[in-house]
Formats: C-alpha cells, structure tokens, sequence
C-alpha cells in the first residue's frame, strides 16, 4: 500500500480570526481524500506489477498496463494535492460554541458602544416600565435563553449576503453578519443605535444613531416577506448536505414619525412552500417587543 507523502498543513497555533474565517468554509467530502488514495495505491500497483512482468519477458500488453498504472498514479497524485489544498483553505474551524461566544463578545462591545456614542449612562436608562430589563447579549448555546439585565435592549437578525451559510453541528443557522439594534430607553427620549456587525472581522459598517421622542414612535410591525434565503450546509459523518431556496422573511419594523424606521429580521420560515423554519439564535426579539411596547405605551400615558 502506498502511503501518500502530501497532507494537509495547519498553522500551529491559528488565532480566533482564522477560525471564525474557516467556519464558514466548506471542507472538501473525506470521500474525495480516499478516492486519491485509491487510485494512488491501485495505480503504484498496476504500474509495479506491469512493469515488472515486462522486465521478465512478458507480452507487450503489460506496457499498456504500465501506462494506465502510471496515469492513475498522475491522476491520484493531482486529486490529493488538490483535497489537500481545500482541506488548509477550509481548516481548521472554530466550534459552534466558540462562534456563539465570540459573537456574545461582539454584541457585549456594541452595547457599549452604543451607549458611549448616544452619551446615555446606565443611570439614565429609565426602567419604570421595564423598558431597561433587556435582553443581555446571548451568551451563546442554542438552547440558553438570553437573561434580563439592568441595560438597554441589544437585539440581533442575520443578513443574508452574501448567500453561503453555516448550518452548525446543533443544526442551528449561522451568519458572517447580522444587523444589531440597541434601544437605549430613557426618562424623555428612545435612542437608537444600528449597525451591521461581521463577526469574522468584527467590524461594523451602516452605523446610525438616532433620537426620537416617546411620541415620535408610530408603530411597531412584524412584517412579512418573501426572500431567497440563499444556501446553507452543514457536514454530516464527512458528507456536505445543503439546504436553501425560497424561504418567508419576518422584519420587525419601528416606524416614526417623519417616516424612518428601524428594522431587524425576527425569524424566516423556510422552505416557503413546506411551512417549516430556520433555527436561529436566540437574539432576545420576543422579550425585546413586549417590553419595548409595554415601555413607549407606559411613557406615552404618563406624557
């Protein structure tokens, strides 16, 4: 049996990013890995025996075998060092775990942020109305319900751009981005801070900052559209398997005023026709509109 010299090369001690970046990759099926092998190992047997045979004498038929033996050995030898180089481009991962934390971290430091940017102080987020008993940026499993905490609400919805996604191990959906939303509630006024949030390189681009009266706030919607949700995959005993196609998008909407409005992706039903759902992580969203619709109708009454 031939043992193959070529393998794949990680790098000794990658750091978060890498392994975040890496997450989202596809690993190339372990099924391509054995077929080069095979035919490396079939081929080096095929072309020793031909070889040998026509050494000793034998008919010049066992040249056609020494050629086959020989292409099989190229075609091997090309089919591993191209599984090799997928294998380094793909791997190493980071877990679902660790995905979830350092996005948990990465929602924590928005919070704060946005906190900072609004000039709002803890003590002057207002929670008479439990409008301050938020949800505290999820900690991370797709089973742990976010926990209230004494600060503003930070919620979050996935993007789909670009359309490759990451279904986890714990069949949970994953994105390389997400809108966050952070209502900062106080005594007079709602501030809000959004931002879109990569967390492969953590950073955050469309941040708007805005101010609104109690009064200013219209409506708060859940609507529903219809969106092609793009391609999920998830690797199953070394097997890629893909899901995607047209799916149902629920926004959740705040509509001032003056016509602005802030949204966030609460949920998607997929596929459309089926009636089934995407598991997402938990972001807070119920907690966030009952008590943010509890606080502006609280704030509203007391004027």
């Amino acid at each position: 049996m031939l043992d193959p010299t070529l393998s794949p090369t990680l790098p000794p001690t990658p750091n978060q990013r890498y392994l975040a970046e890496r997450y989202f990759r596809l690993s190339p099926p372990l099924k391509d890995q054995k077929l080069a092998i095979a035919l490396l190992n079939v081929g080096a047997t095929a072309f020793t025996v031909s070889a040998v045979m026509l050494a000793l004498g034998g008919s010049a038929a066992f040249l056609i075998g020494v050629v086959i033996g020989l292409l099989m050995l190229i075609v091997g030898w090309f089919r591993l060092e191209e599984y090799c180089r997928q294998f380094t481009w793909a791997e190493q991962k980071a877990s679902d775990v660790e995905m979830d934390a350092r996005l948990s971290e990465q929602l924590s430091n928005i919070e704060l942020e946005a906190m900072n940017q609004l000039a709002i102080t803890p003590d002057d987020l207002d929670g008479t109305a439990g409008g301050a008993v938020g949800s505290h940026p999820w900690p991370g499993g797709p089973y742990l319900p976010p926990p209230n905490h004494q600060g503003p609400f930070t919620v979050f919805g996935p993007v789909l751009e670009p359309k490759i996604h990451r279904i986890g191990e714990d069949g949970v959906w994953r994105f390389r981005s997400y809108e966050v939303l952070v209502l900062c509630p106080t005594e007079h006024y709602m501030g809000i801070y959004e931002c879109v949030l990569n967390t492969v390189t953590g950073k955050r681009s469309k941040i708007e900052l805005r101010e609104y009266d109690y009064s200013d706030i219209v409506v708060m919607s859940l609507v529903d559209r219809p969106t092609n949700l793009g391609l999920g995959w998830q690797i199953v005993l070394g097997v890629p398997l893909f899901a995607g196609g047209k799916a149902r998008l629920r926004e959740l909407q705040i509509v001032v005023a003056s016509g602005d409005h802030s949204k966030i992706v609460a949920g998607i039903d997929f596929p459309l026709s089926a009636g089934g759902s995407v598991q997402l992580q938990p972001s807070g969203l119920g907690n966030f509109v009952q008590c943010t619709r509890h606080l502006v109708r609280t704030m509203r009454s007391t004027g």
